[in-house]
C-alpha cells in the first residue's frame, strides 16, 4: 500500500488541525531519561508506527463512549460534618444525665462481617439534586394548592446562603407554607385549626394540686372531636393527587398509611430509578377532618456519574465510622431476619470481650476434715494491719466505667441509594448498603470508594450508654 495515500486519506478522515511533526520533536522525545518513544521510533516503520497511532486513537475513543465508574482526580463533593448526626441519633434516647453515666457500662460494637456477605466489588450512580423553578413561585403554588391565594415573602430568618420564604403569619396563628430553597427545597404546610386548643370544662380550685389561685392550669378539658378524618382509603387518594400536582415522584402503592379515631397520616418516599430514597412526604389530618400538616420537596434527582463500589464485606468496616453513614427511607428500611451466631458459626451466643475467669482448682480434701487455714502474718495485739494501697480519686467524681466490648455479626446487606449533605447545603444519592447484624437496629453505610467524596475531619463518638 501507497504511504503517502494513506496519508491523505487519514488527514481527510480528521476533523483535527494538521499538527508539524518535525525532527526537532523527535530528539526530545528520543533524548530524554525515560525515552519513551525511543524504541517505537527506532524499530518501526512509518505505516506501522501509523497503525500504533491508529489503535491508541481507537483506544481513546472507546474511553470516552464508556461510562467511568472511577473517581476524577478531586472529589465529587465535600460531605457536610452534619453526617455524624446519623450515628449520635441512635443513641439519642439512651442518653442519661452526666450524673448517671458513671453508674451505666458502656458498650462498643466491633463489626464483623458475615462470612457469607459477598466480597465483590461493583459500581453505582451517584445522583445530584437540582431545585426546579424559582422559590417564590413555588411557595405560592403550594399554598394555592393547600387553599392560600396569598403572597410570598422572606421570612425572618432569611439567609442568602440558605434562602427560605413563607405564606402566611409565621407565629403559628394561622395556615401557612415555609419553603426551604437549598438542598431538595423542603416545604411544610401547618394548620393550627386542625388541633385547637381544648375548652377547660374544670378550671380546678385554689390549693388543688392542679393549681392555685396564680395558676393556668386546668383540671379537666373538654374531649376533643374525633373520628372525623378520613379512612386509609380515602386519605391515600387524597395525597396520590395532591403529591402528584405538587410534584411527587413515586409509587402510591407504597404509600405508609396510619389511621386511628385520633387522626390519619399518609407517608409516601420518592424514587429514583426505580429505587425508595429518603425523600419523605407526608400529610396528616387531625381527628377534626381538617389537614393539619403537609411536606415536601422541590428538587430533581440527576445523574451526576456511575462510580466504583466496595463490596457488601469492606463496607463493614466502615461501621465503626459515623463519615461513612448515609440517610436511608424512614419507612423503606426492610425487615431483615438475621442469625446470630459468632465469626466461626460455632452455634454459641455472641461474647463480649470481658470472660469471667475460670475458677481456681482447689486441692481435694478427705471427708470429715476441715482444711487447713492459710498462713497469715503476725500482728502485735494492739496495732491495727496496715490498709491496701487504693487509687486516689478526686471526692465527688466516680471513676471512669471500662467500656464492655460486643461483636456484631452483620449478615444482611441490601445494595441502597442512601442521601447525603455537602458542606453547601447541596443533597446528594449515593450507592451503599442497609446492613443488618445479630444484634441492635438496620444501619445504613456508603459502598463509594474512598476519594470520589471528601470526607469532614473525623471526631470521637462516644460509646452506647445502656442502662
Amino acid at each position: 500500500m501507497n504511504d503517502n495515500n494513506l496519508d491523505a486519506r487519514l488527514r481527510a478522515a480528521s476533523d483535527a488541525e494538521p499538527v508539524s511533526f518535525d525532527d526537532s520533536m523527535a530528539h526530545r522525545a528520543t533524548s530524554s531519561r525515560r525515552r519513551p518513544l525511543a524504541r517505537l521510533l527506532y524499530t518501526t516503520t512509518p505505516a506501522s508506527r501509523r497503525s500504533v497511532g491508529g489503535a491508541l486513537a481507537a483506544v481513546a475513543v472507546t474511553a470516552l463512549a464508556l461510562p467511568a465508574v472511577f473517581p476524577a482526580q478531586s472529589p465529587l463533593f465535600s460531605l457536610a460534618s452534619a453526617g455524624g448526626q446519623t450515628m449520635n441519633s441512635m443513641n439519642s434516647d439512651m442518653a442519661a444525665p452526666e450524673s448517671k453515666m458513671s453508674m451505666m457500662p458502656f458498650i462498643q460494637y466491633n463489626y464483623l462481617a458475615d462470612p457469607e456477605l459477598s466480597r465483590t466489588a461493583g459500581s453505582g450512580m451517584v445522583y445530584r439534586f437540582e431545585l426546579e423553578g424559582e422559590p417564590r413561585s413555588r411557595a405560592e403554588e403550594i399554598a394555592a394548592e393547600l387553599g392560600l391565594n396569598e403572597t410570598a415573602t422572606k421570612s425572618t430568618y432569611f439567609d442568602p446562603a440558605f434562602p427560605s420564604w413563607v405564606v402566611g403569619p409565621e407565629d403559628g396563628s394561622a395556615p401557612s407554607v415555609s419553603l426551604y430553597w437549598s438542598g431538595t427545597g423542603s416545604w411544610w404546610y401547618n394548620n393550627p385549626a386542625a388541633y385547637p386548643l381544648q375548652e377547660c370544662t374544670d378550671p380546678g380550685q385554689p390549693g388543688d394540686v392542679v393549681g392555685d389561685e396564680n395558676s393556668e392550669l386546668c383540671a379537666e378539658y373538654a374531649a376533643p372531636t374525633s373520628g372525623l378524618n378520613p379512612t386509609e382509603g380515602e386519605a391515600s387518594a387524597i395525597a396520590e393527587e395532591l403529591f402528584e400536582r405538587l410534584g411527587f415522584d413515586g409509587d402510591p402503592a407504597e404509600f405508609t398509611v396510619y389511621r386511628d379515631v385520633w387522626g390519619t397520616t399518609v407517608s409516601a418516599s420518592e424514587e429514583v430509578d426505580g429505587n425508595r430514597v429518603a425523600v419523605e412526604w407526608s400529610i396528616n389530618w387531625s381527628g377534626n377532618g381538617e389537614i393539619a400538616f403537609v411536606s415536601g420537596h422541590s428538587a430533581t434527582a440527576v445523574e451526576a456519574g456511575t462510580f466504583a463500589t466496595v463490596s457488601a464485606a469492606d463496607a463493614v468496616d466502615r461501621l465503626n465510622d459515623w463519615r461513612w453513614f448515609g440517610a436511608a427511607p424512614m419507612d423503606g428500611v426492610p425487615w431483615m431476619s438475621a442469625r446470630a451466631y459468632d465469626a466461626v458459626d460455632s452455634g454459641e451466643p455472641l461474647r463480649t470481650e470481658s470472660v469471667d475467669a475460670e475458677p481456681s482448682p482447689t486441692e481435694s480434701v478427705e471427708p470429715g476434715l476441715e482444711p487447713e487455714p492459710l498462713p497469715t502474718e503476725s500482728v502485735d495485739p494492739g496495732l491495727e494491719p496496715e490498709p491496701l494501697p487504693t487509687e486516689s480519686v478526686e471526692p465527688g467524681l466516680e471513676p471512669e466505667p471500662t467500656p464492655t466490648v460486643m461483636d456484631m455479626i452483620i449478615s444482611v446487606a441490601k445494595p441502597q441509594l442512601l442521601m447525603v449533605w455537602d458542606n453547601n447545603g447541596g443533597a446528594w444519592l449515593v450507592p451503599g448498603f442497609v446492613m443488618q447484624g445479630s444484634e441492635g437496629w438496620p444501619l445504613a453505610v456508603i459502598s463509594l470508594i474512598e476519594g470520589v467524596i471528601e470526607l469532614p475531619d473525623p471526631m470521637p463518638i462516644e460509646p452506647a450508654i445502656v442502662d
